[in-house]
């Protein structure tokens, strides 16, 4: 108790005012580095959407492609049953 009071004397204006200044500077300088925190989220975040949005269309063209696949994979089955090797064919 007895430095408290020992301390507190000592502390005249000029202390007290470079005390507040460097707190607010220290406050800017934290300000400024969440905006700018703060715009590096927002830029990650718009990539993120647009690479999601590219992986979703990429997923439905890989789905459009396998769509077309299979339509040709029937039609070349059908094909195939029609055509009968000369040893399948019945004797007639």
């Amino acid at each position: 108790m007895g430095f408290l009071k020992s301390a507190v004397p000592s502390l005249d204006a000029q202390v007290i005012t470079f005390a507040v200044l460097v707190l607010v500077l220290n406050l800017l300088i934290i300000l400024w580095a969440v905006a700018r925190l703060s715009r590096e989220v927002r830029l990650l975040r718009t990539k993120a959407d647009m690479i999601e949005h590219d992986i979703n269309l990429l997923d439905q063209s890989i789905s459009d492609l396998s769509t077309q696949f299979q339509a040709i994979r029937h039609i070349d089955q059908k094909a195939d049953a029609g055509k009968r090797p000369e040893t399948d064919k019945p004797p007639g």
